[in-house]
């Protein structure tokens, strides 16, 4: 193995290294249209594992182009939660303590993608510590 090889293989072990332990997550309830359902944000200490209470999509079926509304209940000593889809991640908004929202643009597939296509956008939560806890929902696209 040559010496740049080296330098990245040592570089991904650091990473590996600093990485913030995973906690296993519950499983969120996920719902689809309607009114997001009232849930409250569990009141947790900054240093207790982050938890994702609710996810809540305003639909469940969109066309291309649609806007899809998101929102994520969290508890209070969340810092971040990230939505990740297609291979890239965006930070929701910080509406409140353990809330946050977005809107995401459905993109226009091109002509040859099969539909009906599911979309599966993965949630992670982290505190301040860096301890991450992750949930996932799916849309169709019509």
């Amino acid at each position: 193995m040559n010496a740049r090889g080296l330098l990245v293989l040592s570089a991904c072990l650091a990473l590996a290294s600093c990485a913030a332990p995973a906690v296993p997550a519950d499983d969120a309830a996920v719902s689809y249209g309607g009114e997001q359902p009232p849930v409250a944000a569990e009141v947790r200490t900054p240093d207790a594992p982050p938890r994702i209470a609710a996810i809540w999509v305003s639909g469940r079926t969109f066309s291309a182009g649609d806007l899809v509304r998101i929102r994520v209940t969290a508890s209070t000593n969340v810092a971040l939660v990230e939505m990740r889809t297609f291979g890239y991640g965006r930070a929701l908004v910080k509406h409140d303590f353990g809330k946050f929202g977005c809107a995401y643009h459905v993109p226009v597939l091109p002509p040859f993608a099969r539909f009906p296509y599911t979309i599966d956008f993965h949630f992670i939560a982290r505190n301040t510590a860096g301890v991450a806890v992750s949930d996932d929902a799916k849309i169709d696209v019509r």
